[in-house]
């Protein structure tokens, strides 16, 4: 079965301000843990995007395609947690 693909980038800046920008632009803030690497990679994603992901209802692994501006790499992940707003739907 083909996995699904989701293109991110990564982005520099944490914080509410920060992701308040992020989201007037489209995007949301996102977070990949993993335990190869020494550090989380805080991530951008279209916000567009992970809807389509979200409603086809696609369980199990995704292929992220991570663009940090430099290079471009793949990485396999799971969507664990996703965290709703339900005052502004």
């Amino acid at each position: 079965m083909k996995k699904p693909k989701l293109k991110v980038e990564l982005r520099n800046n944490t914080g509410k301000e920060s992701n308040k920008k992020f989201r007037r632009e489209g995007m949301v803030p996102g977070v990949l843990y993993s335990p190869h690497d020494k550090e989380n990679l805080i991530l951008k994603v279209m916000t567009i995007d992970l809807s389509k992901l979200l409603s086809a209802k696609s369980h199990g692994l995704i292929d992220l395609e991570i663009d940090d501006g430099k290079k471009k790499v793949s990485r396999l992940a799971i969507i664990k947690d996703v965290q709703y707003n339900w005052l502004k739907k």
